[in-house]
């Protein structure tokens, strides 16, 4: 479960899914924090997953990461950022071998040149601050693509310069602001798409698909060999399970595609594991009963359960439509 620790971010992301608006900024309080932790104790589930918003953003973040690692309960953290506020003091402060982070990096043309070189310099300081320490660097970099003729060149160099090995990609999932929610809007992310993996694979990067795995009916059967032959979790990932995002005012979203489609409230649940039951089958046991876009009628990769078709918001926005 990701804990959701503000709603506001200090960049304004065309492609965002997440409703960051500045007019009406929240933080989650001491007392809904407190209870999260006592919860998830209570569920036996020893993984903080921060994120926001911008959770660097949030006056007690420092404090909750470092009382997280003091904590002999939680055995992971996990910190959601886009690197932006993450200077050289608060890298010092929170670097530790509990704590790994996952840095959304947009790229210079996405966030302009100044923006960008800021993000970089927090970046190769959080790395170095990790073996300045003698611990392999926890840090995962991240892209986020929401346009068919998208730019990688500057993942692929800052990732081969910091010695990184996996890239987290993912398509952008359905939001206000974009995506029809078509069969062909997958189809033209395809050729750039293949070169990037193909560039992955030669820098020796392993790209791992997050959100939104797309449909397997869109690349070629020779694509889809490739691959398999390079190991691509692409085309060996299946089904996504509930994420489940916890915000502030401990409401609970699968994820941040279905929060305006079902959420529920913590409170009335005694473990993590009732909640994820509860959207598995609200929404999850659904989705083949809901195929995504009409060509999936009759897609072998449907019917045998090896695909979902793409996000499952698609099965929410078409049935809509």
């Amino acid at each position: 479960m990701n804990i959701m620790l503000n709603n506001y971010c200090n960049l304004k992301c065309s492609y965002c899914f997440a409703n960051c608006d500045p007019k009406n900024k929240v933080n989650i309080s001491d007392e809904n924090y407190a209870y999260i932790l006592d919860f998830f104790k209570r569920s036996g589930h020893s993984e903080l997953r921060l994120l926001g918003g911008e959770p660097t953003l949030h006056p007690k973040f420092e404090q909750w990461v470092n009382d997280g690692i003091k904590d002999p309960f939680f055995h992971k953290i996990q910190l959601f950022s886009n690197a932006l506020a993450l200077d050289q003091e608060l890298s010092h402060s929170i670097v530790h071998p509990k704590v790994s982070f996952l840095i959304n990096l947009n790229g210079p043309k996405v966030i302009g040149e100044k923006l960008y070189r800021k993000t970089i310099n927090n970046v190769e300081n959080l790395v170095f601050e990790y073996r300045r320490r003698n611990i392999e660097p926890r840090v995962t970099l991240g892209i986020n693509i929401f346009e068919p003729h998208f730019d990688y060149n500057y993942i692929i160099e800052e990732s081969k310069k910091l010695n990184l090995k996996t890239i987290r990609y993912s398509i952008s999932v359905p939001s206000n602001n974009n995506q029809a929610g078509t069969l062909q809007h997958y189809e033209s992310y395809v050729p750039r798409l293949v070169e990037f993996l193909d560039s992955c694979h030669e820098n020796g990067i392993i790209p791992h698909i997050d959100c939104n795995n797309p449909p397997k009916c869109i690349f070629s059967n020779e694509e889809l060999v490739n691959f398999i032959y390079s190991g691509f979790d692409l085309v060996h990932k299946e089904m996504c399970r509930p994420v489940m995002d916890i915000r502030p005012d401990l409401s609970v979203a699968r994820c941040f595609v279905f929060e305006d489609y079902l959420s529920i409230n913590i409170k009335d649940f005694d473990t993590v594991a009732e909640i994820q039951e509860f959207f598995i089958r609200e929404i999850d046991s659904k989705r083949f009963f809901n195929p995504a876009f009409k060509e999936c009628d009759g897609c072998r990769f449907w019917q045998e359960k090896k695909c979902q078709g793409g996000c499952l918001g698609y099965n929410i926005q078409n049935k809509s439509a």
